[in-house]
């Protein structure tokens, strides 16, 4: 694994062999390397090759390197801001209450409200900002969107899941010292805060109304800090509903479209035509491939975005394991069981394997996870589980966290 000057990052570190379904904030990184022979499904060969760069890092010499949610090719850079890029050689592949008072919904609005890319630009370019950040090996720099008046702003968990401070500039350049309330690394949202009044919060759409070949726009800033809000536009490609990086460790419900984002745009915004965010740009395909790029669904952004700013953290109803994936069948293989948890009070056992969710096929730790979250504490689930040669159905009432 080496960086574009074939150096091997600092304090770089393997991904641990199991996930501890206890943990809310996991102690996984974005930025944990160059992953080969990654597989979205056991039963397809594939050879899709992952790689995560952070946001731009500050080399010894002072000089701002890149980094943001969209990577670079062949490229690692060992901060906090990460960008996942993927190089892909022929391999498969009730909305909250929103805080931000310009909330109108797309069903709200007609073709006759329709506007021009210049016209979007206008709309929204005082809600987008650029997110600075300084890590223990370096800084970068990433995008963010405006949420509330009071100065809560969006965007992705890896631009500062490990940084030292943060700083936001607005679009007329004032800087602010920003502070993180929270950030998810399983949905990859976080939110910042700087004490600012009278922002011009940003308008949120519905993704789940978007159509294929429907255009929208990415505003970001892509390179360097002096090329902010650089805005592209292109096409919705394709709804892809918990898509699986498994080497990066995330399932996500995505849009993919064709404008042109790169190291920088992380955590920036795609628009749609009515002016109205509908995604958080956060992973690109590289290499001999142009134009994917993938979005998280505004959908699954806002309820991470309220638990966030209500509690600054995520909660998780808990089945009460740590586990890894089977590679070979696809599942989840319970590895050990938490004292106390839902899982030691089912019929649960350890090297058991979870293939379903009340039915839903789950192949990966990361779709399982991703399938908890729509449920609740307290909820009752069942299990398919496949037990040496037998297939069994076992009920779990879920919990919350195991207290440690």
């Amino acid at each position: 694994m080496e960086n574009e000057n074939n150096v091997t990052p600092e304090g770089f570190e393997e991904q641990p062999e199991t996930a501890d379904f206890e943990v809310v904030q996991p102690e996984r990184s974005a930025t944990q390397g160059i992953y080969d022979n990654v597989q979205t499904d056991p039963f397809a060969s594939s050879n899709i090759h992952v790689e995560t760069v952070e946001t731009r890092k500050t080399s010894r010499k002072g000089f701002w390197v890149a980094a943001t949610a969209v990577l670079l090719v062949l490229c690692i850079i060992s901060t906090s801001v990460a960008v996942f890029s993927i190089n892909n050689n022929g391999g498969k592949f009730t909305l909250p209450t929103p805080s931000t008072p310009e909330y109108a919904p797309l069903t709200a609005h007609t073709t006759d409200d329709l506007l021009t890319v210049a016209q979007v630009y206008e709309k929204v370019e005082a809600s987008i900002v650029d997110i600075i950040i300084t890590t223990q090996t370096g800084g970068g720099f990433a995008t963010g969107i405006i949420y509330t008046t009071d100065g809560y702003i969006v965007t992705n968990a890896h631009v500062v899941d490990t940084a030292k401070t943060v700083k936001v500039r607005l679009v007329d350049g004032t800087e602010y010292p920003a502070e993180i309330i929270g950030y998810d690394s399983y949905t990859e949202v976080a939110v910042i805060k700087i004490e600012a009044e009278n922002l011009v919060p940003a308008e949120f759409g519905e993704s789940s109304k978007l159509v294929v070949g429907e255009q929208i726009i990415a505003i970001g800033t892509p390179y360097d800090i002096t090329l902010t809000h650089t805005t592209s536009d292109g096409i919705v490609s394709a709804i892809r509903n918990e898509f699986t990086f498994e080497e990066l460790g995330l399932t996500l419900n995505l849009i993919q479209h064709t404008a042109s984002i790169n190291p920088g745009n992380s955590g920036g915004p795609l628009l749609n035509m009515y002016g109205q965010v509908i995604g958080i740009n956060t992973i690109k395909i590289v290499d001999d491939y142009e134009n994917i790029g993938f979005a998280i669904q505004i959908e699954s952004v806002l309820p991470i975005v309220e638990q966030l700013m209500n509690n600054g953290k995520v909660e998780r109803p808990q089945i009460g394991i740590s586990g890894y994936t089977e590679q070979t069948l696809g599942g989840v293989v319970v590895a050990s069981l938490t004292p106390g948890g839902a899982a030691e009070k089912s019929d649960l056992k350890v090297y058991d394997i979870i293939t379903k969710i009340d039915g839903v096929r789950v192949k990966t730790i990361e779709e399982l996870i991703t399938r908890l979250g729509g449920y609740n504490v307290g909820d009752t689930v069942v299990l398919s589980v496949l037990r040496d040669v037998d297939v069994l159905e076992i009920e779990i009432t879920l919990q919350k966290a195991a207290e440690e």
